[in-house]
């Protein structure tokens, strides 16, 4: 069985063929092999199964595309099913001229607290690859000593976590004040619906990313909430 496609560009048509090298169609049928359930072979010993759907559904969906399709078909050489449907060339598209980017944050110290080992080591070769410099805990109350102990540029907060989840962490760390309390806190979350983001943002994180982690989008946040220098 082979298959050949061909364009003709001044009537914009594609044209497709498919030879098949099998036993071929009888000339007393060949009218009949694009009716529904129509079988070649009726016996209960026929040796090919089917239930003779698939040329009618063809016909059916080029005749949706406006296209034509037949046969040519000789017993013991095989047969010819071509098809041709209409395919205007499409227009090349207009490339306008885009606000230039931002080069992204580097250099940042990033706090993670995120109890997944899976989503650790993503976190990690995401962020690391950008010149950060990372801590990593695995639940929210070693996120809030963690964050009244050292200094960080922005923190990477879980939301369901053990012993102390995201939000409540994220409470306990605003009310340490000062730089420790301000800091930009960034909710890692499955819940990305907008009711999420704003039950999230009412106890205090600056701005949310869905899981599974999207890496251009976790850069756009990152040069949206960090100040730069």
């Amino acid at each position: 069985m082979s298959v050949t496609v061909s364009y003709d560009a001044e009537g914009k048509t594609a044209h497709f063929a498919v030879v098949d090298t099998g036993e071929g169609i009888a000339p007393q049928i060949v009218d009949k092999v694009f009716d529904q359930f129509f079988q070649g072979d009726s016996s209960s010993t026929r040796r090919h199964g089917g239930s003779g759907l698939g040329l009618a559904i063809s016909k059916q969906l080029v005749g949706m595309m406006g296209g034509k399709i037949g046969v040519v078909s000789e017993p013991g050489v095989g047969s010819t099913f071509q098809f041709s449907v209409d395919a205007p060339v499409a227009p090349l598209p207009v490339i306008t001229q885009s606000e230039p980017r931002t080069a992204p944050v580097e250099g940042l110290r990033i706090l993670i607290a995120e109890d997944n080992p899976a989503m650790q080591q993503i976190l990690s070769a995401l962020l690391e690859a950008g010149g950060h410099q990372l801590k990593i805990v695995a639940d929210g109350r070693d996120a809030v000593a963690m964050a009244a102990s050292d200094t960080f540029d922005v923190i990477l907060m879980g939301v369901m976590m053990p012993v102390m989840d995201g939000p409540t962490a994220t409470q306990r760390i605003r009310e340490l004040g000062g730089r420790a309390g301000g800091v930009p806190i960034i909710a890692l979350t499955a819940n990305a619906l907008v009711g999420d983001r704003d039950r999230y943002l009412e106890v205090g994180m600056t701005d949310y990313l869905a899981k599974p982690i999207d890496v251009a989008a976790s850069f756009q946040v990152l040069g949206r909430i960090v100040p730069r220098a």
